[in-house]
C-alpha cells in the first residue's frame, strides 16, 4: 500500500480533489453558475464580448452595458471601465487573462448560437459554465508543473509534503477552487513554469527553451503588471558572488541569439496590448490603473500587511512562516539560487505590503500573495529538509 503513496499519484489526488470541490463550490455557492464574470473578473473579460459579439472595443454603447448588469447583476456599479475623452471606455486590466478565456470564450458562443437556448451575449449559462470551468485547466496544470520543480530539487517525501502543506494548507486553496477565474491561481501556474523554464535553460541553454521563458514572462507581466517581479528569477538564478556573476554574462554573450529570440517573445503580447491600445485609445501606451488607489513607498502597511485582524498574510496564513524560515536555511544548502529566491520574496513583499489598499479587496487573507507560492514552495522544500 504504501508504495502508491507518491507524489504523483497524490499530484494527481490533489488535481480531482480540486476539480471536483471548484464544481461543487460553484454550482451551489453561485447559483448554479450565475455571476462567474462578475466584479473585478469583468474587467479582465470585457475584451471579449464586445470585440467578438458586439464589434464595439471602445465600449461606445452603453446600452449594451445597461442590459448585462440588468440582467446578469456582474457588480453594483459598473466600475470595471471608465470613459476617456474621446468617447471610448477602457478596461481597467489590460488583456492578458482574456486571452486564457479565450478559448472557452469561443466554445460557449459556439454553443449558445447553436442551441439556441440561451442568448449568445456573452454572459449567459454557456459562457459563465465554459469559462468557469475552463480556467481549472490552467489551475490543474500548475500543480503538475510545480511537482516537477519540487523534484528537481528534493526527493519524493519532501515533494509530496510540500504540495499537501502549500496548496491545502494555505489561501492558495480558495483561489483555487471557489475564486478561480480571478488572476491569482493562474498567475501561480505561470510562476511554477517559469521556474521549470528557468531551470531547464540553465542546465541545457536551447532556443525553444529561451523562446518559450520569454513569451511566458511577457505574458505573466501583461497579465499584472506588478508581475515584472518575475524577471528576478531567471535573471539572478545561479548568481551568487562575482565568480558566477560573470559566468552569466559569459553565458547570455554565447547565447545571444537566445537571448534575443526570448527578448522578441517576451514583446509579442505586449504588443498586442500597444495595438488595442493606439485603437481606442490613440496612444501606443496607456496607463489604464487610473481608477486605482496607488502606491505608498514609505512601508506604512507592512505591519498591517502582517498582523492585521482585518487581513493580514501571518494571521490569516500561518503556514506561509515555514518557507520564509526555510529562505534563510537556504543560504547554506541552495547558494546558487538563494539570491534569485530570496530578492523575489522581497521585491514581491515589498511591492504588494505598499498598495493602498493593502487589504486587497474582497478575498480570504491576502490574495496578492498567492501567485508567488509556487517560487516559495523551494524553501519551503528546504525547510522540511533541514529538519528532517
Amino acid at each position: 500500500m504504501k508504495k502508491h503513496i507518491n507524489s504523483r499519484n497524490l499530484t494527481i489526488f490533489l488535481a480531482v480533489l480540486f476539480v471536483l470541490l471548484h464544481y461543487y463550490i460553484r454550482t451551489y455557492n453561485y447559483q448554479n453558475w450565475n455571476n462567474i464574470l462578475g466584479w473585478d473578473i469583468l474587467s479582465y473579460y470585457l475584451y471579449l464580448p464586445f470585440n467578438f459579439i458586439y464589434h464595439d472595443p471602445g465600449m461606445v454603447n452603453q446600452l449594451v452595458i445597461e442590459k448585462i448588469f440588468n440582467q446578469y447583476h456582474p457588480s453594483g456599479t459598473f466600475y470595471q471601465a471608465y470613459q476617456i475623452p474621446n468617447g471610448n471606455w477602457v478596461s481597467m486590466y489590460t488583456l492578458g487573462f482574456a486571452i486564457l478565456f479565450a478559448p472557452f470564450f469561443f466554445i460557449a458562443h459556439l454553443w449558445a448560437t447553436i442551441s439556441g437556448n440561451w442568448p449568445a451575449d456573452g454572459f449567459s449559462y454557456p459562457y459563465q459554465f465554459c469559462i468557469g470551468n475552463g480556467v481549472m485547466i490552467y489551475i490543474v496544470a500548475g500543480i503538475f508543473v510545480l511537482r516537477k520543480v519540487l523534484l528537481h530539487f528534493f526527493n519524493d517525501r519532501i515533494t509530496s509534503i510540500v504540495l499537501v502543506m502549500l496548496l491545502l494548507g494555505t489561501n492558495y486553496f480558495i483561489e483555487a477552487v471557489d475564486d478561480s477565474c480571478m488572476p491569482h491561481a493562474m498567475l501561480f501556474t505561470a510562476y511554477a513554469l517559469i521556474l521549470w523554464l528557468t531551470i531547464r535553460w540553465h542546465e541545457k541553454p536551447v532556443m525553444k527553451t529561451a523562446a518559450l521563458l520569454g513569451l511566458l514572462l511577457g505574458f505573466t507581466i501583461l497579465a499584472r503588471g506588478s508581475e515584472i517581479v518575475c524577471l528576478i528569477i531567471p535573471i539572478c538564478w545561479n548568481i551568487y558572488n562575482k565568480q558566477t556573476f560573470q559566468a552569466k554574462i559569459k553565458l547570455l554573450v554565447e547565447k545571444k541569439s537566445q537571448l534575443l529570440i526570448a527578448v522578441l517573445c517576451a514583446s509579442i503580447v505586449p504588443v498586442i496590448q500597444m495595438i488595442y491600445w493606439k485603437h481606442i485609445t490613440g496612444s501606443f501606451i496607456f496607463q489604464s490603473y487610473q481608477n486605482t488607489e496607488g502606491f505608498d513607498w514609505n512601508g506604512e502597511h507592512i505591519m498591517k500587511v502582517l498582523f492585521s485582524y482585518k487581513k493580514s498574510w501571518f494571521l490569516y496564513t500561518p503556514m506561509i512562516i515555514l518557507p520564509i524560515i526555510g529562505i534563510f536555511f537556504m543560504r547554506k544548502m541552495a547558494k546558487p539560487i538563494f539570491p534569485a529566491i530570496g530578492i523575489f520574496f522581497i521585491a514581491n513583499f515589498y511591492l504588494i505590503a505598499s498598495w493602498a489598499a493593502w487589504w486587497q479587496g474582497g478575498s480570504f487573507g491576502m490574495r496578492y500573495f498567492v501567485e508567488s507560492y509556487a517560487v516559495m514552495a523551494i524553501p519551503f522544500g528546504f525547510f522540511f529538509k533541514k529538519i528532517a
